[in-house]
């Protein structure tokens, strides 16, 4: 569709992270979304960052969570009050999702009796700002493609785009793979590297070749990027 980053003749580094059947589905899933949430909305998206979530204690406070998750609604075009946050111990098996997810962090669970989204969270990600942003925005995913009818089947990696649609990417690109010392966590669908050409992708088509929010990615990420 676009191919911004292709090999250049003569040279044997691919300028792209990615591999090209993969650049294709980016791109084809990022196109698609931008058209189904208002693509004239789409150039004056603000990308939001760790300082937009500031004034929240992420001390495992399901009060706190309950008032973070609203913010995020609002800022997914969601109504709040449509929702219904419920929390699960780490490592529930009727919990467990895909083997290609390492961390699962939450659930969408359709409605309840009185018309509300169910969104279960674990309560092992609370504490964690960029895991437990992305993991709302990636389950206020499936309401935007599920609830809201725009699918009838769950896609989780086309999901997984959706919060890149609304100025959230910065937090599922950076809990998407995480280092600590000799062991690693995974959050999400995509890949490091997927996000990395997701997110030039972001900039490019809102012709911005110098994001202030660069800085509020990772090392890696930005390498990607």
């Amino acid at each position: 569709m676009f191919g911004l980053f292709k090999k250049n003749k003569g040279e044997n580094k691919n300028l792209i992270p990615v591999d090209d059947d993969q650049r294709k589905w980016l791109e084809h899933a990022f196109m698609y979304l931008c058209h189904q949430f208002d693509p004239d909305k789409f150039r004056d998206r603000k990308v939001f960052t760790s300082n937009d979530f500031s004034g929240y204690k992420f001390d495992g406070d399901k009060g706190e969570v309950e008032k973070l998750a609203r913010q995020i609604a609002l800022i997914m075009e969601i109504n709040p009050d449509d929702i219904h946050l419920e929390y699960f111990p780490f490592g529930m098996p009727e919990f467990q999702q895909e083997e290609d997810v390492s961390n699962p962090g939450g659930q969408y669970l359709d409605k309840d009796e009185n018309g509300k989204y169910i969104i279960a969270l674990s309560e092992e990600i609370l504490k964690y700002p960029e895991d437990l942003i992305a993991t709302i925005s990636h389950e206020y995913g499936h309401i935007k493609l599920l609830g809201e009818e725009r699918l009838d089947f769950n896609d989780e990696y086309l999901t997984d785009v959706v919060p890149l649609l609304f100025g959230l990417g910065i937090f599922s690109a950076n809990s998407s793979y995480k280092f600590y010392g000799w062991t690693h966590s995974k959050t999400g669908y995509l890949t490091q590297m997927d996000w990395g050409y997701l997110l030039a992708l972001f900039a490019f088509v809102q012709e911005d070749d110098s994001p202030v929010w660069l800085q509020y990615l990772n090392k890696t990420l930005q390498k990607d990027f």
